[in-house]
């Protein structure tokens, strides 16, 4: 990084203006997001992740960064860092029956005591090594951006993978820790303080959250949210060979929410 930033924060009038530099500049106003791309730029991938993401902040609509799959007759939210495994547990547990429901962002409604996931656009975006695991035709699939190797995996071929039809109540989030390859596989809930930073940590991108001055309105969603899902860290050793582990680990109830 040579210090200079990945994203400009502008307002014009009452609207705010996201300005990536090389791609273009995002317009959020109430019903719509205004779209100038550079020249050239394939702007799909960013205009559903960080823009997208922070219009529905704007719109008080508080999102996650992870993954949603389906869990008895709701579903579970897989939250993490880069690197802490998120895609590829997400992509066993759909190995095993499991549905997505949304990947990348998971946007959070609360409504008479219940958190519910809305879903999103229907596929997961798998680096190679977990992508070729699960998928040995893996490269079939579209790549997420083209200088990225990074695929599109949906769950049925053909040009419109199915949306999960509705949004799913929220059962539980497990927030990931990858250890070591001979670490023990650990399943614990947090509460209180603890649950609330890990949750501020995943949300989606906050520094433009923070730009915009909604870290109270996000603050407020996340408390109520620990109040009434319960917000688990599971550490699980790195390697494919115990990802079946972690998944019973996890105890989750056959997939019924459809």
């Amino acid at each position: 990084m040579d210090g200079t930033p990945y994203a400009y924060l502008h307002r014009v009038g009452d609207c705010p203006v996201l300005h990536l530099p090389e791609v273009g500049w995002f317009f959020f106003h109430e019903d719509k997001i205004e779209v100038r791309p550079m020249e050239g730029v394939i702007i799909a991938p960013y205009l559903l992740g960080r823009a997208f993401a922070l219009w529905l902040e704007i719109q008080s609509v508080h999102v996650l960064h992870g993954s949603c799959i389906t869990s008895g007759a709701g579903a579970v939210g897989i939250l993490g860092h880069s690197g802490a495994g998120k895609s590829t547990l997400s992509a066993a547990l759909l190995a095993r029956g499991h549905q997505l429901v949304t990947d990348d962002l998971i946007p959070l409604e609360f409504e008479d005591g219940e958190i519910a996931v809305y879903p999103g656009i229907p596929f997961s975006r798998l680096w190679p090594d977990t992508g070729r695991y699960f998928h040995p035709d893996f490269e079939a699939f579209d790549k997420v951006h083209p200088s990225v190797e990074k695929r599109k995996v949906t769950g049925s071929r053909g040009p419109s993978p199915r949306f999960f039809p509705k949004k799913c109540r929220l059962e539980a989030l497990y927030l990931l820790e990858r250890q070591l390859e001979d670490a023990p596989i650990e399943r614990h809930r947090l509460t209180g303080a603890e649950a609330l930073t890990y949750l501020v940590a995943t949300s989606y991108r906050p520094d433009p959250v923070e730009g915009l001055g909604l870290q109270a309105m996000v603050l407020e969603s996340l408390a109520r949210l620990i109040e009434v899902i319960p917000v688990y860290r599971l550490s699980y050793p790195t390697g494919f060979e115990r990802l079946e582990e972690v998944c019973d680990e996890m105890g989750l109830m056959s997939p019924l929410c459809s």
